[in-house]
């Protein structure tokens, strides 16, 4: 559950529905094996770690347009270099549905996602009203920021990823693998701490750390510490990971520079926005590694669109800002929150765009 200014999302897993739109522009051949998988509170990591145990192949077999929200029900689509021995998976909370064989696949397929999402106890509905239209009538213009979620539970991926490109592979060992949050569960907080407590200086008591049970959802923390133990070298273990999960850390420190320019120009030619400030959660013994990075995350949104536009439309290959095409939208009795109305709004952005800052938009 995330709680905003005017309203609640994600109160429950069927309030936020993601559906991945793809073109597929190839003929059927023997190169690829493309899946569906349909999520329900589960990390698209996780999915795949696991279905990459039931088809007995390597995780970094598997690839995917975009990593979709964990608090949701989702659909998307992952391929494979072509697979002799396919199965469909089935479980609690993913489903992994074959689909077919491609000849080539890449990421101009994708098109965005389409969003279903429930917004409840709402305390101000006019407001939120006002603001829909808004982005219905191009009056205004959405910060195409990247998520919240690039940076992590504990806000922390983007200082990982910075001292990964800067070959710090000691320091982005220990922040992974022991800073605890405070806002993560005490099965996790105790793992972290038992893995600090096995580092002398930047000695690590490997063998120690692997005889430890992870829980599940430490699961890509369990593949890196099995590396780890086989190379006994930082530098080693980060170049053998995965790099899909390298890659998540180097990203989300290129997401954050994004994230800080835009805010910047933002600020330079107006101060009518609103704020959506991410406090940073890990605890102060940390502070030594994170010290070049402010403790919390910080996003602002413009109420109004600029007369004269200075900020060039891209940055990179990246739109600065974005106009959801919104389906539609209404309010209705909240079944839940007695007293209170709920809205259901359907939505699409296009690829690399997160529903995120619309919602940070309309709810305050």
């Amino acid at each position: 559950m995330i709680t905003h200014n005017f309203g609640i999302i994600k109160y429950q897993t069927e309030d936020f529905i993601v559906k991945e739109k793809v073109n597929f522009k190839s003929l059927k051949g023997p190169n690829y094996s493309v899946f569906l998988l349909r999520k329900n509170n589960c990390s698209v990591f996780n999915a795949l770690m696991r279905s990459s145990k039931i088809l007995k192949i390597p995780i970094a077999s598997f690839n995917f347009f975009g990593e979709k929200d964990k608090y949701a029900q989702t659909a998307q689509i992952v391929f494979t270099p072509k697979l002799n021995f396919i199965q469909d998976i089935k479980t609690n909370d993913f489903q992994l549905i074959y689909l077919f064989d491609l000849q080539t696949i890449d990421s101009s397929f994708m098109l965005g996602n389409k969003f279903r999402i429930t917004v409840r106890k709402i305390k101000d509905q006019q407001t939120i009203e006002e603001r829909v239209k808004k982005i219905q009538n191009k009056e205004i213009l959405i910060p195409n920021y990247y998520d919240i979620q690039r940076f992590g539970k504990r806000l922390i991926n983007h200082i990982i990823g910075y001292h990964l490109l800067n070959s710090r592979y000691f320091e982005a060992t220990y922040l992974f693998l022991c800073a605890f949050s405070k806002n993560e569960n005490h099965k996790v907080k105790k793992i972290r701490r038992n893995l600090k407590n096995l580092f002398t200086g930047e000695i690590f008591n490997i063998n120690e750390a692997v005889k430890l049970k992870l829980p599940q959802y430490m699961d890509v923390e369990k593949i890196f510490l099995k590396i780890l133990s086989k190379k006994m070298n930082y530098k080693k273990a980060w170049k053998d990971f995965p790099n899909k999960f390298t890659s998540l850390f180097k990203e989300a420190y290129r997401s954050f520079k994004f994230n800080q320019f835009l805010i910047e120009e933002i600020k330079k030619q107006t101060q009518n926005y609103i704020t959506k400030r991410y406090e940073f959660t890990i605890e102060e013994e940390f502070d030594y590694f994170t010290k070049d990075f402010p403790k919390y995350i910080e996003l602002v949104y413009p109420l109004e669109k600029f007369e004269k536009m200075e900020i060039n439309q891209k940055k990179g290959t990246r739109d600065l800002f974005i106009s959801p095409i919104i389906y539609n939208f209404h309010f209705e009795k909240d079944e839940i929150f007695e007293g209170y109305s709920k809205m259901v709004i359907e939505f699409f952005l296009g690829r690399g765009s997160f529903a995120t800052n619309v919602l940070n938009f309309l709810l305050g």
